[in-house]
């Protein structure tokens, strides 16, 4: 189905998210970049060029199990990918080319960025034309659809001693967080990268997610264990409009 939405993945089962997003939640807050220390995007420059116009294709896994191969051509699955999620969400991958019946795409696992070729056969694919583009060093957060720009946000981001990681990585599940006033906030997406870090409770793992935050005071600020937090205001509008499969473009 063309643009499904996250939120029919929507989970309330609240233990799971709290594990799921526990190398989420950080510490000593570090002011950097704002002599004020407040959130605020009107200081943060030029906003970013929209990103490519081609449709985000997202593929969907309809068998539990996902066998990945190292190219096209391969006969022997060098890893498995389980669906759904520990969470329950189906597991889901970024198309970034198709040959023939197979596809390749970006896993949801470690390393942060793995990639591989999996068989069309086992999934349904859908498109969406809306991307995220992160940047760190403004605390800012812009939502394109297509090459409109639907929302701009201020962002918590990682601390220096545990840093947001760089890279390209995409919504992989739709968390709804035990307290809507708790340190997720809302609701909480998770993303297919990870953080490098190994603290919070035992099935963490260290995933990456886009949350809420029931301190807005640490937006604009390196605060996190690596993840990304924003106004519930705005992490709820964002739980209603993007389906699983989001590219989120973190730059430095």
């Amino acid at each position: 189905m063309v643009g499904r939405r996250a939120a029919t993945f929507l989970l309330t089962v609240v233990a799971l998210a709290s594990v799921a997003l526990a190398g989420c939640r950080g510490g000593s807050t570090e002011r950097a970049g704002r002599p004020n220390g407040g959130p605020g995007v009107a200081d943060a420059g030029p906003l970013p060029s929209p990103p490519s116009p081609d449709p985000v294709i997202v593929a969907e896994a309809v068998v539990p199990l996902v066998e990945v191969f190292d190219g096209p051509e391969s006969t022997q699955a060098s890893r498995r990918v389980p669906s759904p999620r520990p969470a329950g969400a189906p597991a889901v991958f970024l198309v970034l080319q198709r040959r023939s019946l197979m596809a390749e795409v970006l896993l949801p696992v470690e390393p942060s960025g793995s990639s591989g070729w999996i068989r069309l056969g086992d999934v349904k694919l859908s498109q969406h034309r809306w991307r995220i583009v992160v940047e760190l060093a403004a605390y800012r957060l812009t939502v394109f659809q297509g090459p409109d720009v639907v929302r701009v946000e201020t962002i918590g981001v990682g601390t220096a001693a545990t840093p947001t990681p760089g890279g390209r990585w995409y919504t992989t599940e739709l968390l709804r967080p035990p307290r809507a006033d708790g340190p997720y906030g809302a609701y909480a997406f998770g993303l297919s990268g990870f953080t490098g870090t190994d603290e919070g409770p035992p099935g963490a793992f260290g995933q990456l997610g886009l949350h809420g935050t029931n301190d807005p005071s640490t937006l604009g600020r390196n605060v996190s264990l690596g993840c990304l937090r924003m106004t519930n205001e705005a992490i709820s509008a964002l739980a209603t409009q993007l389906p699983l499969g989001v590219p989120v473009d973190v730059r430095r």
